[in-house]
């Protein structure tokens, strides 16, 4: 008698995560769970300074993003702990091994499927913090990002860190300087270098947007000279 209730709990609490979820997000998703028993997600998002952490405890799904015609401001780079497959418009299919970062762009249609239990954790980076660090982003997103294994470790501590500090209440704080020193692994990719006829191109590009940023966080003080 008391599994069956729990088995009622636990579907009650899913059909509410499903029915919810779509008002919260700028594009439509859609879940469709894997198991007989799916159990409401436990979903935890702590924003920062241009920046965000989230850690979900998800049933075995596949999540249908509908995409959208605006463009979100955030890039994702996430990683699930479990073995999964993800389609992506424009991107064709990707295998994704336990623990691979994959950086992922909202209005980007596409289909995410993981066939058990699993964790994700996720940065969520604006995209002007992002392309001070990698000029075209959007050539990343859903591709392998042939990071080396110690390369991804230390991306990994640096979300996990994230987490950590998020529930203490530092992530508004730290999370701007943890998001650099993530990006500035991140950077390391092979695919986030920029082919040798556009690296000039990119480095105006880069040092215009630093000029910007300077200008606009420090044109109000007195002694700025020209």
């Amino acid at each position: 008698m008391s599994m069956s209730i729990e088995s009622r709990q636990r579907a009650a609490g899913w059909d509410e995560f499903a029915a919810s979820v779509s008002s919260q997000f700028s594009t439509r998703f859609e879940f469709t769970p894997l198991t007989r028993e799916p159990f409401a997600p436990e979903v935890e998002f702590y924003p920062g300074d241009g920046v965000a952490i989230s850690r979900c405890v998800m049933p075995a799904l596949r999540l249908t993003n509908y995409g959208s015609s605006w463009p979100d401001p955030f890039f994702q780079v996430a990683r699930a702990n479990k073995h999964s497959v993800l389609t992506m418009e424009g991107r064709g299919t990707l295998r994704l091994a336990p623990g691979e970062m994959v950086i992922c762009r909202p209005e980007l249609a596409g289909e995410w499927t993981i066939d058990g239990t699993y964790t994700t954790v996720a940065i969520h980076i604006e995209e002007s913090l992002l392309r001070k660090h990698i000029p075209n982003p959007i050539d990343l997103v859903g591709r392998h990002l042939e990071l080396p294994p110690a390369v991804n470790d230390v991306l990994a501590r640096i979300t996990d860190t994230s987490v950590a500090l998020s529930k203490e209440g530092r992530f508004r704080i730290a999370g701007r300087n943890l998001a650099s020193s993530f990006l500035h692994m991140l950077a390391l990719s092979p695919r986030a270098r920029a082919p040798e006829d556009r690296v000039e191109r990119f480095a105006v590009e880069f040092r215009r947007a630093q000029i910007k940023s300077f200008i606009q966080e420090n044109y109000a003080k007195p002694g700025l000279s020209t």
